[in-house]
């Protein structure tokens, strides 16, 4: 599957064409009564992270709103495929990563498992309670999101997913930075959001995920450090190429710092990559816009 080399190297255009070819394939297997047809569950996850990466957002949300039920329907097939089962995994994910990516926190906040989820398949919707709470600033769903967490994370130890408990200390990490944030105690904040920012950096980042290290800008920037928050958002980049949210939470840092080039420098690229907006109603890629007016071609004005 060569769109995880695309989704790593923040090549967009070649990831979303790639998961397309994809998805058409496992209609194309379904259609011949061949395996594989549950894959077009992964190439989606991978289109819906795309789609937001370039402003494409209603195209991310229509795919996170069909997911649950193309995972019913995969699940109800007969015949052997490797993903067939997994789509309580996906819909729970991407139910978080619409809303994380798109900033709006109640509505991830209020996220529950999707309806027959084991417990193991439930950790990404409690890491995004826990995120939501930070950012909100509760530290009752920070505690309760926390111990859900800890919960799914026990489940996953003697699940057939056990591989991927190593990853968890990265996710639990975040949410104890955001839960000594809400609970108003920035310096343990930033040293579990640092931690987990590290053990990302050495263990890899999955490619449909949020990086800690832009997590630890966006919770400096919270703090008013917007210096602090920029040298962490360089690094995010040059590890996570072309992220939107990296690009436009650097860009607002810069600007907050008074380094007004570099800041139009980060919009640019966000304005270029949106197609100067033409999809996206998000007001920080309406902010850059505004600021990189005189870049934006006549036909997109």
């Amino acid at each position: 599957m060569p769109a995880h080399i695309f989704a790593r190297l923040g090549m967009l255009p070649e990831d979303i064409d790639s998961n397309l070819a994809s998805v058409k394939a496992s209609k194309e297997a379904e259609a011949a009564g061949e395996p594989g047809a549950a894959h077009q569950m992964h190439a989606d996850e991978f289109l819906i992270y795309a789609y937001l990466q370039v402003g494409q957002d209603e195209k991310a949300r229509a795919l996170t709103a069909s997911m649950r039920a193309v995972g019913d329907h995969m699940n109800a097939m007969p015949g052997m495929d490797d993903m067939k089962d997994a789509g309580h995994f996906f819909d729970n994910e991407l139910s978080v990563i619409y809303p994380m990516e798109m900033h709006q926190w109640k509505t991830l906040a209020a996220l529950t498992p999707a309806s027959g989820s084991k417990d193991f398949e439930t950790f990404d919707i409690y890491w995004g309670q826990g995120v939501a709470a930070g950012q909100l600033h509760d530290a009752k769903l920070a505690t309760a999101a926390l111990a859900a967490l800890d919960h799914s994370i026990e489940a996953l130890k003697s699940s057939p997913y056990a591989d991927y408990v190593s990853s968890m200390d990265i996710k639990r990490n975040e949410l104890l930075g955001w839960k000594a944030y809400a609970e108003d105690h920035p310096q343990e904040a930033v040293t579990a959001m640092r931690k987990a920012a590290d053990q990302q950096d050495k263990l890899g980042q999955g490619e449909v995920d949020i990086p800690a290290r832009e997590m630890l800008g966006d919770l400096l920037l919270l703090e008013h450090k917007p210096a602090e928050a920029l040298a962490e958002y360089r690094v995010a980049l040059k590890l996570s190429p072309n992220r939107l949210n990296g690009l436009l939470s650097a860009g607002t840092a810069a600007e907050q710092a008074g380094l007004t080039g570099e800041a139009r420098a980060f919009y640019k690229t966000a304005a270029r990559q949106t197609d100067f907006g033409a999809h996206s109603q998000r007001p920080e890629l309406a902010h850059a816009l505004s600021l990189t007016s005189a870049a934006v071609p006549t036909s997109h004005r």
